[in-house]
């Protein structure tokens, strides 16, 4: 199986570009990626990470997110974690807490292609 691979984003800001002391429009807007719900996904790690998942209509959806051993050799993955109708989900990833995968990536899955995703990557 092959992942599809999310474009992390990076925050405009603290002093996005002004206008009359405003934010020039749509400066402050990011876009949402579709979630793969036959792959599952995978983004680069950053090791500062905000995962945001939002779930824009047609019921309740659920969210996989992969584990990694980490130093204390825990594993256990968050499985189908239940997001409602309107809301979104947000987690974050640093290195030390387990879900950076071997291979650097985090990996993601959710339950229909109507959950949506943006990753963040945070300032350390």
């Amino acid at each position: 199986m092959a992942r599809t691979v999310i474009t992390p984003l990076k925050p405009v800001g603290p002093n996005p570009t002004l206008v009359a002391g405003q934010p020039v429009a749509l400066a402050l807007d990011i876009a949402l990626s579709t979630i793969d719900n036959v792959n599952g996904n995978q983004v680069v790690a950053s090791g500062n990470d905000l995962l945001v998942f939002f779930n824009p209509t047609g019921g309740a959806l659920t969210l996989t997110i992969t584990s990694a051993p980490d130093a204390l050799g825990r594993s256990a993955d968050i499985t189908a974690y239940s997001i409602g109708i309107g809301f979104c989900s947000m987690f974050r990833v640093t290195p030390s807490t387990g879900w950076i995968q071997p291979d650097g990536n985090i990996y993601f899955t959710g339950s229909a292609a109507t959950l949506k995703v943006a990753v963040i990557k945070l300032n350390p």
